[in-house]
């Protein structure tokens, strides 16, 4: 019986049988094992008491020997390769653990550098607004300070225009309106001041002259009507 197992790479820990089926070590000792025995029990069997001569024992039982011997040979070879191939399969089973610890570790220290990053920018945060509470209840006072100041402002203003207000009307009534004249030839302070029903006390107060003397062209203001005395 020929059975050969062929060792798959990609598969670390299976072998692949002659028809594709894939075998775990254990059931592949195990099959090679009785497959090396085998030929051990029919020879056992066929070396008999019914045997023709002793020399004929002799050589089923050599021949039974070199069988024994080379299956041996056979299974150490298989139970050593199969003795690589765990090795093989420890050795990467511990660079994955190796690398599965090194990205666990490296994720854990990302996710520290994080955190750790998080909390500075969270406490430069509340640094800003310790900051800015500080210099609200400083400005408070201030604010205050500068509301009354206005309010006091708007009074003085207040009262500043009323005085303003008062001012103008006293001017207005004090000062007398009054029309504008151009002086002509032939013209004379009391000529003009018949013209206009007025007098040249009023013509010589609204233009604050102290004489009579006049020129032609000179601009004069002419008291109205309700500003004669």
């Amino acid at each position: 019986m020929q059975y050969n197992p062929i060792y798959d790479r990609a598969t670390p820990g299976l072998w692949r049988s002659p028809n594709g089926a894939f075998i775990p070590l254990r059931a592949l000792i195990m099959r090679s094992l009785m497959l090396r025995l085998l030929p051990l029990s029919f020879l056992t069997t066929a070396c008999s008491p019914l045997a023709s001569s002793p020399f004929d024992a002799k050589y089923q039982l050599e021949l039974t020997l070199h069988v024994v011997q080379t299956n041996l040979d056979d299974l150490r070879h298989d139970i050593s390769c199969f003795q690589t191939e765990l090795q093989i399969l420890d050795s990467r089973m511990k660079q994955s653990e190796a690398v599965t610890q090194t990205l666990k570790v490296q994720d854990l220290q990302q996710l520290v550098a994080h955190v750790r990053s998080l909390d500075q920018k969270l406490a430069r945060v509340e640094k800003i607004k310790e900051n800015q509470i500080h210099d609200l209840e400083q400005l408070t006072p201030h604010a205050n300070e500068t509301t009354l100041a206005l309010t006091l402002l708007k009074k003085k203003l207040d009262t500043l225009e009323g005085e303003l207000l008062a001012v103008r009307h006293s001017h207005s009534t004090a000062v007398p309106e009054a029309a504008l004249y151009t002086v002509k030839a032939g013209d004379s302070l009391e000529k003009i001041a018949r013209l206009h029903k007025t007098s040249v006390e009023e013509i010589k107060k609204i233009n604050r002259f102290e004489q009579d003397l006049i020129v032609v062209g000179q601009i004069l203001k002419i008291p109205s009507d309700s500003t004669v005395r």
